[in-house]
């Protein structure tokens, strides 16, 4: 005689249920505003750093870098506060990150002292023309009131030792944790205070089993664990990349998402949302022109469940400008992410777009009927369902080791019936599970 035991997993076991994102509104900030760093603030708020050149030349005192205050509706409170300017020691502004640790804004941001052979208007990597450059970190109350600035890393020269563009960072809860490239194959992560000093620094390796590239990524914290998020890239195909780093900085690779026509590229932000995780980044079609301008990277947002699969992939907004630099925040069931687009006027501007997060709950599923067959010999059990679902169905015959049955069985309706024959007549135990597929 079979003896058949079961072992139900619900939907709960792969996430949850599924996220569902549904688009609220857009909020334009004035054109000439770029780079968008947007964060959740202690009060309940929300706070957006940009690029926003000051008026006149490029003369020392120069204002190249801003911070608003919005609420939850993403109306603007107050006036804005400067965050950097041209600088006569340090040079002049240009990428930066930002974070809130307690009340503070901390904003992390590179420098460069140019060459005379900088072309007017730019063009190209700016440290193509520079003569060094700088890491710095200034923070900030609310009120906009400087608290501290200070060089983490001063005048650099040899940029393939240190290079500071596209550079992102992460606080751990009891320092800042700041990566950056170089023009070699390998980045850079410092363990700095909130001072400006460097606890310690670490060299990474670029790998295609591990961190591919050294600019443009995001890290965000998992638990204790510290995960950084980057692309195989930065030109061609790309894929979006979820790495482990342990207590040494070891990297490991945890999973590889995209395997398309896209070039993905930049996922300059990630963060955590229940048991899913959000990734922001720029993509394009492959086989395009290689010009940025001609042929613009837009904004997409990755939902990843709980094993790290792709679960969605959104297209954000239209009329993307170069790298546009995606960034988020989550505030009172609210997805808040800002980019850069490009304006009437070709100038970048940022666009801040809100998103109402929901998560639909799933039935618990419940088997309530079995029968068993022989000749061929076997089993057949009734379980409820839900309509256009599919079932990912696992036996095992110690509760240690599973195997899959089938990875995408289609519902019934209400209720599905699955049967598996071909079993020994003799065969004594069977455990199953069965739970929905994400999606």
């Amino acid at each position: 005689m079979m003896v058949i035991i079961f072992s139900l997993a619900g939907s709960e076991s792969r996430g949850g249920g599924q996220l569902t994102l549904s688009h609220i509104s857009t909020m334009e900030m004035a054109a000439g505003t770029h780079r968008p760093e947007i964060r959740v603030r202690a009060d309940g708020g929300l706070i957006v750093v940009v690029v926003e050149p000051g008026p006149g030349a490029n003369e020392i005192g120069r204002i190249k870098h801003q911070a608003y205050l919005f609420d939850t509706d993403l109306q603007q409170e107050g006036a804005p506060f400067p965050v950097a300017a041209i600088d006569a020691t340090y040079g002049e502004p240009a990428d930066h990150r930002a974070i809130l640790v307690d009340d503070e804004l901390v904003v992390v941001y590179q420098t460069l002292n140019y060459g005379e052979d900088k072309p007017v208007g730019g063009g190209g990597p700016s440290e193509d023309f520079a003569t060094d450059q700088s890491l710095m970190m200034a923070r900030f109350d609310m009120d906009g009131n400087e608290l501290m600035r200070a060089a983490i890393v001063a005048q650099v020269t040899d940029f393939t030792e240190d290079n500071f563009p596209d550079h992102c960072m992460l606080w751990t809860g009891d320092k800042l944790l700041v990566s950056t490239g170089t023009r070699a194959d390998l980045l850079r992560i410092r363990e700095v205070k909130l001072d400006g000093g460097i606890l310690a620094m670490h060299t990474i390796p670029t790998s295609r089993d591990g961190i591919d590239t050294n600019i443009g990524n995001s890290m965000h914290m998992h638990g204790d664990q510290v995960r950084f998020v980057a692309s195989l890239g930065p030109v061609g195909p790309g894929r979006i990349t979820v790495n482990a780093l342990d207590d040494t900085f070891a990297v490991s690779r945890l999973a590889s998402v995209g395997n398309d026509s896209l070039e993905r590229h930049f996922p300059t932000d990630s963060q955590l949302v229940g048991d899913y995780t959000l990734v922001s980044y720029i993509a394009r079609e492959l086989g395009g022109d290689r010009d940025m301008l001609l042929n613009p990277y837009g904004v997409r947002l990755a939902v990843l469940d709980s094993s790290l699969e792709l679960v969605d992939d959104i297209a954000v907004g239209d009329g993307g400008f170069a790298h546009v630099h995606p960034t988020m925040a989550y505030l009172g069931g609210r997805l808040y992410l800002a980019w850069s687009k490009r304006s009437e006027r070709g100038a970048p501007q940022v666009q801040v777009e809100c998103y109402e997060v929901t998560r639909s709950v799933r039935e618990a599923i419940e088997i309530f009927d079995l029968r068993h067959v022989t000749d061929p010999a076997g089993f057949s059990l009734d379980f409820t369902s839900s309509p256009g679902a599919s079932y990912l169905i696992e036996v095992s015959d110690d509760l240690s080791a599973w195997s899959r049955l089938e990875d995408a069985f289609p519902s019934g309706g209400e209720q599905s019936t699955f049967t598996e024959l071909g079993l020994p007549a003799d065969h004594r135990r069977r455990f199953f599970r069965i739970s929905e597929n994400e999606g």
